[in-house]
C-alpha cells in the first residue's frame, strides 16, 4: 500500500463526505464509517450518508447495518472496525474511517477502554436519575467538558453515567481513558479534521437542514417508526437521539410547528458542531485543514 491510513473528522456539515470521497479516490482507498448514527437502517437522510452515487464511486463499510432498535456500543464498533480495517490492508488499499462522533474517533485512535463498563453504584445512581438532565449537564460541563462535549444534552441516560463515573472515581472522561485502556490502538495513521469560517459553517448547517425537510425527512420519520412497530420494536435509546429525527417526532406528534421542528433543528445543530469542534481541540494527534 502507497498511503497512509487516515481518519477524516470534523464538525456536522463542515464538508467531510465530499473531501473523503475525494482522499480516497487519490488514494485507492475505501472507506468506513466513523459516525453512531449513520451506523443504522432507515435513517438516511436526517444522518446525511453518503449518497447511492458516492457509494458506487467508492466502497463503504459499517454504514447502514445496525437495526434502528439496536443499542451498539462503542465497544462493538471498535471490534468490528478493526476487523474491517485489516481486511483493507491485506486487499492493498488505504483505510479511511470518516465521521464526526468523537467518541469513536479517539477510541479507534487512542485504544478502546472500557472505564464505561466499571460495576455501576446503584445507590448513586439512584440519586443522581430523580434529578434534572440539564441539572446533571450542567454540573457535567463544569467538571468534565470533554465528557459533555460528546453528549447530547437529551441523552440523560449517558450524562447520569458520565456523572456517575466522575463522582466515583474523581477523574475526567479522558484522565479515565488515560488510566484504564484495555487494548493497544490498531490503527496507524494520520487524523485530519476539517474546518471552516464559523458563518460559513452555520450558514451549511441551515442549508442542510433546510435541504433535508425538502427531501423527506418527515416522510422518512414517518416510515422509520412504522418500521419498528411492524417489528414490535421501539428505537434504541440512541438513535432516538440522533438530531432531526427527535424533533421531527415531536412535530408528528403535534406538539410544534413545522417551522419551529425546523428551527429546533438547525439549533440542536449547530450545538453539537460546537461540542464537536471543542473535543476535538483537545487532541494533540489532530491535523486541520481549512475547506
Amino acid at each position: 500500500m502507497d498511503y497512509e491510513p487516515l481518519i477524516i473528522t470534523g464538525p456536522t456539515a463542515s464538508g467531510k463526505t465530499s473531501y473523503s470521497i475525494k482522499k480516497a479516490l487519490e488514494q485507492n482507498g475505501e472507506i468506513i464509517c466513523c459516525d453512531s448514527m449513520q451506523i443504522y437502517k432507515k435513517m438516511d437522510i436526517g444522518t446525511a450518508k453518503a449518497t447511492a452515487e458516492e457509494r458506487a464511486a467508492v466502497p463503504h463499510h459499517m454504514l447502514d447495518f445496525v437495526e434502528p432498535w439496536e443499542e451498539y456500543s462503542v465497544a462493538d464498533y471498535c471490534k468490528a472496525a478493526e476487523t474491517v480495517y485489516k481486511d483493507i490492508l491485506s486487499r492493498g488499499k488505504t483505510p479511511i474511517f470518516v465521521g464526526g462522533t468523537g467518541l469513536y474517533v479517539t477510541s479507534i485512535v487512542e485504544g478502546y477502554s472500557y472505564a464505561e463498563e466499571e460495576e455501576e453504584d446503584v445507590a448513586l445512581r439512584a440519586q443522581l436519575e430523580n434529578r434534572d438532565a440539564e441539572e446533571l449537564y450542567a454540573f457535567l460541563k463544569e467538571n468534565d467538558p470533554e465528557a459533555a462535549a460528546i453528549t447530547h444534552v437529551n441523552n440523560k441516560k449517558r450524562i447520569i453515567r458520565y456523572v456517575e463515573l466522575f463522582k466515583k472515581t474523581g477523574l475526567t472522561y479522558i484522565e479515565r481513558a488515560a488510566r484504564s485502556k484495555s487494548s493497544e490502538p490498531f490503527f496507524k495513521g494520520k487524523v485530519i479534521a476539517v474546518k471552516m469560517d464559523r458563518e460559513r459553517l452555520v450558514e451549511r448547517i441551515n442549508l442542510r437542514v433546510d435541504m433535508m425537510i425538502k427531501e423527506g425527512l418527515v416522510e422518512e420519520t414517518e416510515e422509520l417508526l412504522k418500521y419498528c412497530s411492524n417489528a414490535g420494536k421501539t428505537l434504541s435509546k440512541t438513535a432516538f437521539q440522533a438530531i432531526g429525527y427527535r424533533e421531527t417526532m415531536q412535530y408528528l406528534a403535534g406538539e410544534i410547528s413545522r417551522d419551529e421542528m425546523a428551527d429546533k433543528i438547525k439549533v440542536a445543530t449547530r450545538q453539537y458542531a460546537k461540542r464537536q469542534m471543542t473535543w476535538l481541540r483537545k487532541w494533540p494527534w489532530v491535523e486541520w485543514v481549512e475547506m
